[in-house]
């Protein structure tokens, strides 16, 4: 059964309201809306994007899209929202994913609203609503150093090479461990973090005012949890792991001693290896921004 979708939502979406749509239940004051959309089953992924927009990175900054509000009611925003058939009756079996499509009748959509208090500031405003949070901890590694490049120093005398059995050196390297989470996420940029794991930044890497020089700070994955309900499919929320690591010193070459960078003992410098002729990095060299925007749409 084919639908004339009529209407268009502010992302180019077409859709139709289905009949008996919409309603609304009232509890102690409370408006909770429901509105049915018919839209084009191929247009679900960008359809709960629109609903449930996440933060992404725009240039240096970051912001996050406006989702799609109750008509005449901009404070209710979409809470939770299912997916099914519009005609389950006459599915189209699709090879490439594995699963039914309904290419004729479209997808049914219902999205419950209500009033986002999650992220707002005391005076109900959201001028402070959560997009990233960004949390530092103190961490560090122990770099041992080889004795044969080292001697004791004698004053007045000749120094004296250090011996296996005197003592096993070594140098605390401190870290900073950022955790950077994104609320809100619904399409979740899984590619680029299967890319970027043990990766470093190719580039200054800049969050508000926080900054790393390049090649400081190493991409470790991502934590992320996600509650699913019997009224629908809520968004992610995902850490993003990174470790920074600056260290103090001279280097060959390079303005910042990054995690590319060995200490060489017979020169007393930070140096960096390669691992064959074409000069590669052991910690390869990416660009994290597409960690901070959606899964592209297949």
């Amino acid at each position: 059964m084919a639908v004339s979708r009529t209407r268009t939502t502010d992302g180019g979406i077409s859709y139709a309201e289905h009949e008996g749509s919409p309603t609304y239940q009232i509890s102690q004051g409370k408006l909770t809306p429901t509105r049915i959309f018919n839209i084009a089953w191929d247009d679900i992924d960008d359809f709960i994007v629109e609903l449930f927009p996440s933060a992404q990175q725009v240039g240096d900054d970051y912001t996050i899209g406006t989702p799609l509000t109750f008509p005449s009611r901009d404070w209710l925003v979409p809470q939770s929202a299912s997916v099914a058939p519009f005609d389950p009756q006459n599915p189209s079996w699709d090879a490439t994913v594995g699963m039914n499509s309904y290419p004729d009748g479209g997808a049914l959509v219902t999205v419950q609203f209500g009033q986002d208090t999650t992220n707002t500031s005391n005076d109900g405003s959201d001028n402070d609503q959560k997009l990233i949070t960004h949390d530092v901890s103190i961490g560090g590694e122990m770099l041992m150093l080889p004795q044969n490049q080292l001697k004791w120093w004698v004053d007045g005398g000749d120094d004296i090479q250090v011996q296996e059995e005197d003592v096993r050196p070594g140098k605390i390297i401190p870290t900073l461990e950022h955790t950077i989470t994104m609320h809100n996420v619904v399409a979740i940029p899984w590619t680029a973090i299967a890319a970027k794991i043990g990766s470093v930044n190719i580039n200054v890497f800049t969050l508000g005012d926080f900054s790393a020089d390049e090649g400081t700070l190493l991409y470790l994955g991502v934590n992320g949890n996600h509650d699913i309900n019997l009224s629908g499919s809520q968004a992610w929320t995902i850490s993003h792991r990174f470790s920074q690591r600056k260290v103090a010193g001279e280097a060959e070459g390079a303005a910042a001693i990054g995690w590319n960078h060995y200490f060489r003992p017979s020169t007393g410098k930070w140096q960096r290896i390669v691992v064959n002729d074409a000069a590669d990095n052991i910690f390869p060299q990416v660009t994290f921004a597409e960690l901070f925007q959606p899964e592209p749409a297949a």
